[in-house]
């Protein structure tokens, strides 16, 4: 369980864009995202729901989370009406073990709006508290917190405005979700590039250092340093090893206009110091729209 918040809202440091909720589910929000259709036939236990572009995996702690689908008015009693909610019978999804009331939803590419609709699974006069946490790998963004019925009361939780990979929705009994909605993040156009800074150590372990950096404007997301290569270009014949890391490499995630560090351990056992060599280091990121290439020609060791 991650650590979740205690106050209505909370907005937290954002990596990008300012958090912001969306108590409703109303025309801007519904023509601005796109639903993830539940089209799974119920009954039916899933741990994930994937659409086109989207994937949503439902995790209970780091173990994959049994999901049951529903529809309102059949196994699921109650919901909500417009304009609080879409739709008054909407499918939805509740964890199958109803001991659990802490859920991971996991993205499989970064988001910057999602919402869905959750209602306590509690037909009495009871409200219960909903926190709907939204992160960026371990980083949390914002929070939401709604006091909920479970009888005819569902809300939406919902936000905008910052990127984020999952969100995790806790409360103190079982609920449901539906009318899932999403928008996906975009990123400015950017490349990738490099240079090599220094060289050291000796012969059967040189240290090459390089600085990766990002042009900009946009951010480069899950940066790769895909492979190292060397082609000799003159001197006696030698074959020099890369002894680490072992390659593709991930760099992170870099900021228009920042950088990150790569060194690369090299064996030239054999390699006279009048050899010269041809480098290659290709970089790849944001799902391959940004590339780069370190080249650089007639490198000594």
């Amino acid at each position: 369980m991650r650590t979740l918040f205690l106050a209505a809202f909370i907005a937290l440091p954002a990596t990008s864009g300012t958090f912001t909720v969306i108590s409703v589910p109303d025309a801007n929000y519904v023509s601005g995202t796109t639903l993830l259709n539940i089209s799974d036939p119920l009954q039916s236990i899933v741990t994930l729901e994937s659409q086109a572009a989207l994937s949503v995996s439902f995790f209970s702690g780091t173990q994959p989370l049994p999901m049951d689908v529903n529809q309102v008015g059949d196994a699921w009693a109650t919901w909500g009406v417009p304009p609080a909610n879409e739709i008054a019978n909407p499918i939805v999804v509740a964890p199958d073990d109803p001991t659990v009331h802490d859920i991971v939803l996991v993205f499989n590419k970064r988001l910057i709006t999602f919402g869905m609709e959750v209602e306590p699974d509690d037909t009495t006069a009871n409200t219960h508290k909903i926190t709907a946490t939204f992160f960026l790998g371990s980083v949390a963004v914002g929070s939401i917190q709604k006091t909920v019925s479970g009888n005819g009361g569902a809300v939406l939780f919902a936000s905008t405005g910052t990127t984020f990979d999952s969100v995790e929705v806790a409360s103190d009994i079982r609920f449901a979700a539906a009318r899932l909605r999403y928008l996906a993040a975009t990123l400015a156009p950017t490349s990738l590039g490099g240079t090599l800074t220094g060289k050291t150590g000796p012969q059967n372990g040189r240290l090459w250092s390089f600085t990766i950096t990002n042009p900009g404007p946009g951010a480069t997301l899950s940066a790769q340093a895909t492979s190292f290569t060397l082609t000799q270009t003159s001197g006696a014949a030698c074959t020099p090893v890369v002894n680490g890391p072992k390659f593709p490499v991930a760099l992170g995630d870099i900021a228009a206009a920042g950088s990150a560090p790569l060194n690369v351990t090299i064996d030239f056992t054999g390699c006279a110091g009048t050899a010269k060599f041809r480098l290659s280091v290709p970089l790849t990121a944001n799902s391959g729209a940004a590339t780069g290439n370190i080249v650089r020609m007639n490198e000594f060791r």
